[in-house]
């Protein structure tokens, strides 16, 4: 969610315009509804999604959710998802996330937890949410 400011900035001129979608507490199946309707989702040629820190950690019911995303997307669109950091068993999610990932080619998984896990300056005290330097 604080992320928005950075990726306008840092994304350069090949990005025309960058739409941010975000909620405090916002459940993966609520994500998937926004995608499905949302005007800016349709026009957007990639998706970059983090969600599925407020789920439990269930790589079944996230794995359901990532091939939707991908068939919501169509032929032509990219998808890019980010892995979860949450304390509390979602090292199976992630490793879902990273095994569909080898396995889709619409599919870019990008490796938050590992990344947060060797830079723990990004992580605020909840162990969860991006600190400022975290959402840059």
């Amino acid at each position: 969610m604080g992320a928005g400011p950075y990726l306008r900035r840092n994304l350069g001129k090949d990005v025309r315009t960058v739409a941010v979608d975000a909620e405090v507490g916002r459940f993966t199946a609520t994500g998937m509804s926004r995608l499905a309707s949302s005007g800016s989702a349709k026009r957007s040629k990639v998706w970059v999604v983090a969600l599925g820190s407020n789920d439990g950690p269930d790589p079944q019911a996230l794995k359901r959710h990532v091939v939707r995303s991908l068939q919501l997307a169509g032929p032509h669109r990219q998808v890019i998802w980010l892995t979860v950091e949450r304390p509390g068993g979602y090292s199976r999610v992630n490793a879902m996330l990273r095994q569909l990932d080898r396995a889709q080619e619409k599919l870019h998984v990008v490796d938050w937890a590992r990344h947060v896990h060797e830079h723990r300056s990004l992580l605020a005290g909840d162990g969860v949410h991006a600190t400022a330097y975290g959402y840059q």
